[in-house]
């Protein structure tokens, strides 16, 4: 049942699932696509099983209503990315296994359950091309290996495109006026930042305070980053972040305008 006491009507209940299953964000799924992510049919064609876009659907609705948005996956993947460089495995991959108990503590924070069939749907889909280096006794001792790096990106969800990167140039060309032209520090984003603006905030899972302090996280985790300069690159990698929260270039552009007060 809906935490809300109203209870959605069908034509919500059909948007949230073509929602779930528009991995690519386009605006149209093919109608053979869809039934099999409804019911979790296999492919035989290469292409992702219904179970694996329904999974990875599941997951990105859990990140913006359960677990204050991408940054949750952000940090997830994060520790994959420790946990490949300490093992030294191929460049984005670990062995299932690990990255399996990493995914479960994110799905516990997105609140979806996940099946052994769930699992291993995704250790199949995004297993590593069988010309990549595995090393003496990878994928063998270890079990199987997994691209993380892969996996996130399908959960992120596409690229900006050039209208949001554009308005991430213009949000940056405030704060460089803000800066008197000179480095852009996290003072600068702090004083100019409205969280207001966030998705979150309007839909009352996180409080002003939570998306600042979220926002600003790579900068405020480690004081001796404090006085860093933010550069564009750092900037603009944040908002390939925040941007698939964002279902239209209209949406992103209204919530940019009014979180940086750009004119």
């Amino acid at each position: 049942m809906p935490s809300s006491s109203v209870v959605p009507r069908s034509h919500q209940v059909l948007a949230a699932l073509f929602a779930r299953c528009d991995l690519a964000r386009s605006g149209s799924v093919p109608a053979e696509d869809f039934h099999r992510a409804l019911v979790g049919a296999p492919r035989s064609d290469g292409r992702a099983s219904g179970r694996v876009t329904n999974t990875i659907g599941r997951l990105r609705e859990g990140l913006e209503r359960e677990a204050g948005g991408y940054d949750a996956l952000r940090a997830a993947d994060a520790r994959w990315y420790a946990a490949h460089k300490e093992g030294g495995y191929p460049t984005g991959t670990l062995p299932a296994k690990l990255f399996i108990n990493g995914l479960l503590s994110l799905a516990t924070l997105c609140r979806v359950t996940l099946s052994d069939a769930d699992l291993n749907a995704l250790v199949d889909a995004f297993e590593p091309p069988a010309t990549t280096p595995r090393g003496p006794g990878r994928g063998t001792e270890q079990g199987p290996l997994f691209s993380f790096d892969e996996f996130t990106l399908a959960v992120r969800g596409p690229p900006m495109g050039p209208e949001r990167v554009r308005l991430v140039r213009s949000a940056y060309a405030a704060l460089k006026e803000d800066a008197n032209k000179k480095q852009v520090k996290p003072e600068h984003l702090a004083a100019r930042y409205d969280a207001s603006r966030h998705i979150g905030v309007h839909e009352g899972v996180l409080t002003e305070e939570d998306v600042a302090l979220a926002f600003l996280a790579p900068w405020r985790d480690d004081p001796a980053h404090l006085d860093d300069e933010v550069t564009l690159r750092e900037f603009a990698d944040r908002y390939e972040w925040i941007s698939p929260l964002f279902e239209t270039d209209e949406y992103f552009e209204d919530m940019m305008v009014a979180a940086w007060r750009l004119k």
